[in-house]
């Protein structure tokens, strides 16, 4: 907590300073889950129902399907249903006079998740495109077109990637597209397709489970032979030639790729400083806040310093930032582009401009992804899952979803 408020102070100096010299404290939330940390969420809920809390929110989403890679609980269980009851400030008359982001080159489909009828209320930063890989060169129109196809996959290297992704990515983002309405308060996931999708999901990684025990049960220069074809692969991987193997997104449905928000911000509909709490969220939608790296780069803070990676989070593997321009270059203006083959990197930008999705990961999203995982790892350790048991876990699962949405 120390380290961030530091950094924090640092961002401020190097954007100027709130535009009137008001201090601006940085609160962060406890990092034990339960106990303390909920306890200042009930708290900041009840300052924000009495018209006070904090002026600017910067949030992450639930961050996947695993127990405890994300938050169990969150400030706003649906960020949605918070824009529906009109908990955040409208910023576009202030962002008519932004001095550091510049709105035209944000990604277009990711920012309209965050507007309605108010305007543009939340702002989102960072946006997820997992990418599978197949280590092995794979022709285009070999690739799945939809959830569909992928599910019912008979080429091992593909299945392979599929049952990898349920495990990893998460059976929801992989699965659907939109599945609620909360303005009406509607569940749009029809009962029967979840409960087809979830045993399609179930028949995939139990085909694929075989091979992955197998790589699972190796040791290092075994797993590498056996995907690569060569034991130094990872440090000859130049010689090997990167390029070979295939980058692609998966797609819904429909079709369809989607983007979870994994980052956003907004100001509170209830501070008494507008232009300040704006000024804020100006410079964290900035190209060099976005850029991370190159940012803490120029700050003269070192790689591994703690400063940064208190930040560090923000971006994350997979994460894309919803600056368009710092995609496109191969290194220097964005920690993940370093990484990334010329592959990858023209992979996720055939994925930004197919986007057909763009949502703010929700409470019920964490649900649907929980059930399904839970099912999985049921696979995994040994048990057999019959078509009953997993329309039983379906169903609770349904039931459950319909009560956090009228809950909202």
């Amino acid at each position: 907590a120390s380290q961030g408020k530091r950094t924090f102070e640092t961002i401020l100096e190097y954007f100027g300073g709130t535009p009137s010299g008001i201090e601006v404290e940085l609160n962060i939330l406890p990092q034990d889950q339960g106990g303390a940390y909920d306890s200042e969420l009930t708290h900041i809920r009840t300052e924000i129902a009495a018209g006070e809390g904090p002026d600017v929110f910067l949030m992450s989403g639930f961050g996947g399907p695993y127990e405890g890679y994300g938050p169990a609980n969150t400030l706003f269980q649906s960020p949605e249903a918070a824009m529906k009851k009109g908990l955040f400030l409208p910023l576009d008359s202030y962002m008519e006079n932004a001095q550091h982001m510049d709105f035209d080159k944000l990604d277009q489909k990711v920012m309209e998740a965050g507007r309605n009828e108010r305007g543009q209320v939340i702002l989102p930063m960072f946006y997820r495109l997992h990418q599978a890989c197949v280590f092995q060169k794979v022709e285009p129109e070999a690739l799945p077109k939809d959830w569909e196809s992928a599910a019912e996959e008979e080429d091992e290297r593909l299945l392979e990637t599929f049952a990898l992704g349920l495990a990893a990515t998460g059976f929801r983002e992989m699965a659907f597209g939109q599945i609620a309405d909360w303005d009406e308060e509607e569940l749009l996931l029809d009962k029967n397709a979840f409960y087809q999708r979830a045993q399609e999901a179930v028949g995939a990684y139990g085909r694929a489970l075989p091979h992955l025990k197998t790589l699972n049960t190796m040791n290092y220069n075994e797993m590498t032979k056996e995907i690569y074809g060569q034991v130094d692969a990872w440090t000859n991987n130049v010689a090997l030639g990167r390029e070979k193997y295939t980058s692609y997104v998966f797609r819904n449905e429909r079709g369809e790729i989607n983007a979870p928000i994994e980052t956003w911000c907004a100001v509170n509909a209830n501070t008494k400083h507008p232009e300040d709490a704006f000024f804020i969220v100006d410079c964290l939608l900035s190209k060099e806040f976005l850029g991370q790296e190159a940012f803490w780069l120029k700050m003269g803070s070192g790689k591994d310093s703690h400063d940064q990676m208190t930040f560090f989070w923000l971006a994350g593997e997979d994460c894309v930032p919803v600056h368009t321009g710092l995609l496109s270059s191969p290194k220097g203006h964005y920690k993940y582009v370093d990484a990334l083959t010329s592959a990858q990197r023209d992979a996720l930008k055939e994925a930004r401009q197919n986007i057909g999705y763009a949502y703010f990961t929700s409470n019920i999203d964490r649900e649907i992804d929980r059930t399904v995982q839970g099912l999985l790892e049921q696979l995994y350790d040994g048990g057999e899952l019959t078509g009953e048991e997993v329309r039983k876990a379906c169903d609770k699962c349904y039931t459950t979803l319909k009560m956090m949405l009228a809950e909202s």
